[in-house]
């Protein structure tokens, strides 16, 4: 792995071997990073300069965010991109295997049910699942109990998906509430 894309022993180890053990412990060591934010938003960081055909600016861009955003399916969809688009196939490979890593984590975490929903890091990740399974939100409530956050998405299809956001939004900035 590249220097600037967050190379500990807890991602080279989840990366070789993708159980949920070792993505939890990944998750967690992002979660504790002094860098980890639940409100980044890769896309509006890089969609316009992918649009605008500037590939290394938003290379530059997305690797800025990491290592919070290592386990973000969207920010290494997004560089893979960007490396295609610029002829570098073994680094857009690279990236799309990070992706596909991500989502396998995320997807390990649960089923999307009530009782065992998906676990994200970041709001973002909702979407990300969402997308990958070709749903289209419609109705989005959030749920808080003593012990946990839960976000309830209702589908166009009429499926309901379930995400545990316990760890975003225990982070959330004061004065917000949802």
């Amino acid at each position: 792995m590249e220097g600037d894309m967050f190379p500990t022993e807890t991602a080279v180890r989840y990366l070789q071997d993708q159980t949920l053990a070792n993505f939890t412990t990944l998750r967690e060591t992002i979660i504790t990073s002094d860098t980890f934010s639940p409100y980044a938003n890769y896309e509006g960081v890089a969609q316009a300069l992918l649009a605008e055909g500037k590939y290394q600016e938003s290379m530059h861009a997305l690797k800025a965010l990491l290592p919070s955003g290592f386990l973000s399916f969207s920010l290494h969809s997004m560089l893979a991109y960007a490396h295609q688009k610029l002829g570098q196939t073994e680094e857009a490979q690279r990236e799309l295997f990070y992706a596909k890593a991500a989502m396998r984590g995320i997807l390990m975490t649960g089923d999307g049910s009530r009782d065992r929903p998906y676990q994200v890091l970041q709001i973002g990740d909702e979407y990300d699942v969402l997308r990958f399974f070709g749903k289209e939100s419609i109705e989005q409530t959030l749920i808080r109990t003593e012990s946990e956050s839960l976000d309830q998405h209702i589908c166009r299809d009429g499926a309901v998906i379930w995400f545990d956001i316990t760890v975003p939004s225990s982070m959330l900035r004061p004065g917000i509430t949802s």
